[in-house]
């Protein structure tokens, strides 16, 4: 049996990264006295950010897929843009959400919460590991399911699950991170890892050379 591990962090990586970026982008900075702060409870991580939406709309009230682009700092959002950690295309709060939906214990009731008013815009991110989804099964009854799921694909090659079973849940990687991971060449991992994306085993990103890969929890 291949030997594998399904990864429960509390939090999503990509999730909290990206709303750390968007609330240092955006944020009001005339307002003296206040700063961006995380605050980190036993069932929740807050990121506040002073300042609301630049258009003076409520974020709650909005289409998160739908919210428009719209730079309160031009200049520095440029900066975070050509230093790859944003999108010119403002996709961040899509992108939280969506993480957060692709992990292995996400229920609707762990979804992402995204509040503002006036002077404030507030992203609560839920623990996923608060409480278990099922009262009898426990993380390493989960770990131990999804190891043995792992094993039992049969129409993926050995190298295709060694991949699996290094990339983390909630984890963004490009092919080059792979390639290194596994000691293989570029193309031939890149390869591998289309031909996972088309059995549904990960997730792209992108379809131009920003593109990265995401793993699809097996269990779901």
């Amino acid at each position: 049996m291949l030997d594998s591990r399904l990864e429960l962090p509390e939090y999503v990586h990509r999730s909290y990264f990206e709303a750390l970026v968007n609330s240092l982008i955006p944020r009001d900075y005339l307002i003296n006295g206040s700063e961006v702060h995380i605050d980190i409870f036993d069932d929740r991580m807050e990121i506040y950010s002073p300042g609301g939406m630049p258009d003076g709309t409520l974020i709650q009230d909005c289409n998160i897929k739908g919210v428009p682009s719209i730079r309160r700092n031009p200049v520095l959002a440029d900066i975070f843009a050509r230093l790859g950690y944003m999108e010119r295309s403002g996709s961040g709060l899509s992108k939280i959400r969506e993480a957060y939906e692709f992990s292995a214990n996400y229920s609707q009731d762990k979804a992402p919460i995204f509040y503002s008013d006036r002077s404030q815009f507030l992203v609560t991110l839920p623990n996923l590991n608060y409480e278990q989804l099922h009262e009898n099964e426990t993380p390493s009854d989960k770990v131990a399911d999804v190891a043995d799921q792992v094993a039992d694909i049969a129409d993926i090659s050995e190298r295709q699950k060694q991949i699996l079973s290094l990339m983390e849940i909630g984890i963004e990687y490009s092919s080059n991170d792979i390639a290194d991971m596994i000691g293989l060449k570029g193309a031939m991992t890149r390869r591998l890892l289309n031909d996972l994306v088309d059995k549904g085993l990960l997730n792209k990103t992108a379809e131009t050379n920003r593109r990265r890969y995401l793993k699809v929890p097996l269990d779901k």
